[in-house]
């Protein structure tokens, strides 16, 4: 994925989405950061570069808003539905759900779609 392209990262202030927007923006790919609330860790996405936006995961409207433009979304949220439903708007072109590897033996969905 050409870095000019914006990845959306849904659940970004976790364990999995910190680390998730650290390596994206380590390539110098533009990142929106979905996030539940304005907090520390919201700042702390601010800091590694991370366009930070506030909204909820069960909300089509917040989810459609916030990959508007992306080119890739990644979650690493055990709430899937709305990013799913999202994704069939025209953007995202790819569409990842991060996880850790203990999520992975429980969900087979995880992976690349």
């Amino acid at each position: 994925m050409p870095a000019e392209d914006l990845v959306l990262v849904a659940s970004a202030s976790g364990k999995t989405g910190i680390p998730t927007v650290a390596a994206l923006r380590e390539r110098g790919t533009r990142v929106r950061a979905l996030v539940h609330g304005i907090d520390q860790r919201a700042e702390q996405l601010q800091t590694l570069g991370a366009e930070v936006v506030q909204g909820d995961l069960l909300d089509f409207h917040d989810v459609s808003s916030a990959v508007a433009g992306a080119s890739g979304t990644v979650t690493a949220a055990g709430t899937f539905g709305a990013i799913a439903a999202a994704a069939r708007l025209p953007a995202p072109a790819a569409l990842a759900k991060a996880a850790t590897a203990r999520k992975r033996r429980r969900d087979p969905s995880i992976g690349l779609l």
